[in-house]
């Protein structure tokens, strides 16, 4: 049974605004979540292009050490400089390489892009291998996604010297 819901007549436009009023406040509430989401989101997938970017830098320092290791393999003299590795004295810095000229740098499996610089022979100062000679590389890296994310690094290491063989 339906009871007659009897408003007087000047009501009836209190009722109209109310509900206007309610809907104008939820559709506000609604776009500004909306609008926060978005901005997560965005948020999100700019992290995970930057840590992507870094990933593949981290992967550049693998095949610069395998690069390395392939250059004492076959007793290249470290001192001489070639495409993308420079020996000992260049004072090498980030802005002066051009990393669009493939004869300045070296590219990696991941298409990551990288310069060595030879620092010489040094005596590691800490464990493990304390005191042992070493060879010490810089590495200058530069990554890029498709989509613009780039990322920039320099980083050492070293590699022992072996000892000459008899």
């Amino acid at each position: 049974m339906k009871v007659p819901i009897a408003l007087s007549h000047k009501y009836q436009g209190l009722v109209l605004a109310t509900n206007l009023l309610m809907l104008l406040l939820i559709t506000l509430i609604a776009t500004t979540l909306f609008k926060n989401a978005l901005n997560q989101r965005k948020m999100a997938n700019h992290y995970q292009r930057q840590l992507l970017v870094k990933n593949n830098a981290e992967q550049v320092i693998v095949d610069a050490k395998l690069y390395v290791k392939n250059l004492l393999a076959l007793n290249t003299d470290l001192t001489v400089n070639n495409t993308g590795y420079y020996g000992s004295g260049a004072g090498l810095l980030n802005g002066d390489i051009n990393w669009q000229d493939s004869n300045d740098v070296l590219t990696s499996a991941n298409n990551s892009k990288f310069v060595l610089t030879y620092m010489g022979v040094q005596a590691k100062l800490t464990p493990p291998g304390l005191g042992v000679d070493h060879h010490l590389f810089k590495v200058f890296i530069y990554s890029q996604l498709n989509n613009g994310a780039e990322y920039q690094q320099q980083q050492f290491f070293a590699i022992p010297v072996l000892p000459p063989s008899e």
